[in-house]
């Protein structure tokens, strides 16, 4: 049901709906009205529908709201736009969400009365984690974010919040035509193991998802609708995180020829934009669907409590967490790569050199080949791009490799194996 109210959505229906409320809908209809053929959509469950006319005189839905009896409060609305609106935060400039913030509720606080304490500062809660009460909560878009952040922190519901951080994802560089073919999606190597790795990325394209290396999807910007790939990004990076593609400059040794399954999740919109909540959304299908390792080509100056929590959360469900060290050399902290359970990762050019343009620092726990070519659907010839984001897919692989032998292996034995082996 929720896939029809998403649909719903995108067209201009304001939807609210108790998230936990999604029966199948099996009913064909043809050539029927809308005022006819909605409530036969929803006859199983409790709803209200409001009408609007349209300039034909034909009745069009307005509103849906669907909840069980008494228990209005659980709906949430649906989110119209599948494209992040972002702004710098006037103190430190951080990239955030605009009118939006975080805020966890107390553990031992109703939810009902957790959602009249927002609703009285102008609050719209747009989404929730279950696990641990973090929830999008939206605001006028005007809002003065340091002021709201001060009121919000004054509930006595609330346990804690932060601005809605935001990061982008830039397309690797392109360098020129490979002189060697890439290995595309090849369903000729055999999957190695069930150890998954989870690319939290830009998605994935559907020419891909028949591959033998798929092993789950999500769609973490647009819930409830097939997962795709607006910059090709998140696809280019499932391919070197399965081992179906593999960097240039890549020794014997270093090349695993079996390929791992991927977990792909689209956690960027159309603009390349992703926000913590749709990340921690990603994380924790990751753990649900029992990835091993998550690979993060992207990153971001901006330290997030919350961001940092759910990767420890993840870390101690035996999920190993590598991350990219940024394309820009200035030596500056990039996260999630500098959080302490992340595996940051550098670029080195084919001949095992460092790339000029790899980031450096402390937090740069590993160096790998960062150059690989892809096939564009424009093009007859591989073409060449390079980057940290090569580099961590790869590294990615690497370790879903390891644990095919070391199933029980530890972060630190982990990192131990990559300080030796690269």
């Amino acid at each position: 049901m929720r896939q029809i109210l998403a649909e719903l959505s995108i067209h201009g229906v304001d939807i609210q709906a108790d998230p936990t409320i999604n029966p199948t809908v099996s009913v064909h209809l043809k050539n029927v009205p809308f005022s006819q053929g909605l409530p036969v959509l929803l006859r199983s469950v409790n709803h209200v529908i409001t009408w609007k006319k349209d300039g034909d005189h034909n009745f069009l839905p307005h509103t849906i709201q669907i909840f069980a009896p008494d228990m209005q409060h659980r709906m949430e609305p649906f989110n119209r736009s599948h494209a992040f609106r972002t702004i710098r935060h006037p103190t430190t400039g951080s990239l955030i969400l605009a009118g939006e913030l975080l805020i966890q509720k107390k553990t031992r606080v109703s939810d009902a009365l957790f959602q009249k304490h927002i609703r009285s500062i102008g609050g719209r809660i747009l989404g929730k984690i279950d696990a641990t009460g973090l929830c999008r909560v939206s605001f006028p878009l005007d809002s003065d974010i340091e002021a709201l952040l001060s009121t919000v922190a004054k509930l006595e519901s609330v346990a804690s919040t932060e601005p809605h951080f935001a990061y982008t994802i830039r397309p690797s560089p392109f360098l020129a035509e490979a002189s060697l073919p890439a290995k595309g999606g090849s369903a000729a190597l055999p999957t190695s193991s069930s150890h998954s790795i989870a690319v939290l990325d830009s998605g994935l394209t559907p020419e891909a998802l028949s591959l033998p290396w798929v092993a789950a999807t999500y769609d973490a910007v647009q819930p409830y609708s097939q997962i795709q790939d607006p910059s090709g990004h998140g696809t280019q990076m499932a391919q070197l995180a399965s081992g179906a593609v593999s960097p240039l400059g890549v020794s014997a040794n270093q090349a695993d020829q079996l390929t791992s399954p991927v977990i792909a999740v689209r956690v960027f919109d159309q603009n390349g934009v992703t926000s913590n909540f749709s990340i921690i959304q990603a994380l924790d299908f990751a753990m649900a669907n029992h990835a091993k390792v998550v690979s993060m080509s992207w990153g971001g100056s901006t330290k997030s409590e919350f961001l940092d929590q759910a990767l420890q959360t993840a870390n101690a469900n035996d999920l190993i967490l590598v991350a990219a060290a940024g394309n820009d050399a200035t030596g500056e902290s990039i996260y999630p790569a500098a959080f302490e359970n992340v595996i940051g990762v550098g670029a080195l050019k084919p001949d095992g050199t460092p790339w000029e343009s790899s980031n450096f620092g402390p937090f740069v726990e590993v160096q790998a080949a960062g150059f690989a070519p892809f096939v564009q659907k424009e093009e007859n010839t591989p073409m060449l791009f390079a980057g940290t984001s090569i580099s961590t897919a790869y590294i990615a692989h690497t370790i879903a490799s390891f644990l095919d032998t070391h199933p029980d292996a530890t972060l630190q034995e982990v990192r131990t194996m990559l300080q030796k082996r690269f």
